[in-house]
């Protein structure tokens, strides 16, 4: 993560093709599963998929970083240590219960603080468009903003504000 200037438009060029503008760019790097070792196992070819409890044979189970699993919005990796724990829950029940296990309805969430910043996040990111406001009023914070998601479900990204991850969650649910 860089540190941007404030209200100065930072550009950010994918690929060399697609180019986005943000005041805040924020990028993890270096997130490549490795399956390698699965390969001759007929368990992976390039990607290692799940079902939504985490089978991804009968009596084989998988969770954390390396594992695309189904969400709303696709099926895909959710590369965070708190959707590698809600994972494993899953997949441990499924292992002893079969289809009677619960399924996974992830809700992610981060939190970082680099370079000044303390940036949480909850819901399922990317998101589109320009934010609600629900406290302060500019993006580097301290604020609180909300996005909606076609289906209705919200994202809430708190900046530079003291919240509980509970709370943040609450307030990206009571989508308006």
């Amino acid at each position: 993560m860089a540190p941007c200037q404030p209200h100065i438009k930072n550009n950010a060029t994918f690929n060399r093709k697609s180019q986005i503008e943000a005041e805040l760019i924020v990028t993890a790097i270096g997130d490549i599963p490795n399956t390698e070792w699965l390969a001759t196992s007929g368990l992976a070819d390039g990607r290692l998929e799940a079902d939504s409890r985490g089978r991804i044979r009968p009596n084989i189970v998988a969770a954390g970083d390396v594992t695309a699993i189904p969400t709303r919005q696709g099926i895909r990796r959710i590369p965070l240590w708190s959707s590698a724990i809600e994972q494993a829950k899953v997949a441990a029940v499924a292992l002893l219960s079969g289809d009677d296990a619960p399924e996974l309805d992830l809700d992610p969430y981060f939190w970082t603080e680099q370079f000044g910043l303390n940036l949480k996040a909850t819901g399922h990111l990317p998101v589109v468009g320009e934010p609600e406001f629900l406290v302060g009023e500019r993006p580097e914070g301290p604020s609180v903003m909300r996005w909606t998601h076609d289906d209705g479900r919200g994202v809430a990204v708190a900046v530079n504000h003291r919240i509980a991850i509970p709370r943040l969650r609450r307030m990206a649910s009571a989508a308006g």
